[in-house]
């Protein structure tokens, strides 16, 4: 047994899918245990994973960066679950004032913000951010006066309209009735038959009339004198 000697462990882990451990030139197994993945993210460029001990990866994907911006003091970017940053960049601040009711401030595209104050109102208007007093009674009024008048032109404006149209209504109607009695349509003219022609052979049309009124007019009176006759004879 000349070549007999003890085990020599490498530092370096081996491993399968499911376990690792030290290793003898021989193939003799120390330290083998089931792997164990921590719970912090491992990342490179690219990628981000858990790692156990032995250097094997678990849950390994490809960095998604999401839309919300996350920020500190003086940077912000995207971030990724794991952790790593993209589009890092320093703040930069509109030098246009942001309000609410009662604040204002200038904001960065992160939505990070700066010179945070409270309104300062004088004379209904605040000094550093120029925002007019909501609440203002003066403001209010002067508000109210000015939609009484406007209310008050638009009222007279539409009367002024409603008057006019009804004028012009009233002289479109006159002009039309003068019209039609001036100018009668041809619709409304009397018809006039033609007359028929005087021939020869065939007496007027008037000429007859007058010979029949005559004719009764004459049995009229015959009948008239006969009743007189009959009348004087009897008494």
């Amino acid at each position: 047994k000349s070549d007999e000697a003890p085990h020599e462990f490498g530092d370096e882990w081996v491993t399968d899918g499911e376990n690792h451990w030290h290793e003898c030139e021989c193939g003799e197994k120390s330290d083998e245990a089931p792997h164990e993945f921590g719970d912090e993210w491992v990342t490179d460029d690219e990628n981000h994973w858990h790692e156990c001990e032995c250097g094997e990866k678990s849950d390994e994907a490809p960095h998604e960066f999401g839309d919300e911006w996350v920020t500190d003091g003086e940077n912000h970017w995207h971030e990724c679950e794991c952790g790593e940053k993209s589009d890092v960049t320093t703040h930069e601040f509109s030098d246009e004032w942001v309000t609410d009711e009662n604040t204002h401030w200038h904001e960065c595209e992160c939505g990070t913000k700066i010179a945070i104050g409270t309104h300062n109102f004088i004379n209904g208007t605040c000094d550093a951010c120029e925002t007019p007093l909501v609440n203002d009674p003066d403001n209010s009024e002067s508000s109210e006066d000015n939609e009484s008048f406007e209310d008050t032109e638009s009222s007279e404006d539409n009367e002024s309209s409603e008057d006019n149209e009804s004028s012009e209504d009233n002289e479109s109607s006159e002009d039309t009735e003068s019209s039609g009695e001036s100018k009668p349509s041809e619709e409304s003219k009397p018809t006039e038959e033609p007359e028929a022609p005087n021939t020869p052979n065939s007496p007027n049309t008037g000429d007859k009339g007058i010979y029949a009124w005559l004719i009764i007019t004459m049995l009229s009176l015959v009948s008239c004198v006969a009743v007189l006759r009959k009348k004087t004879t009897e008494a």
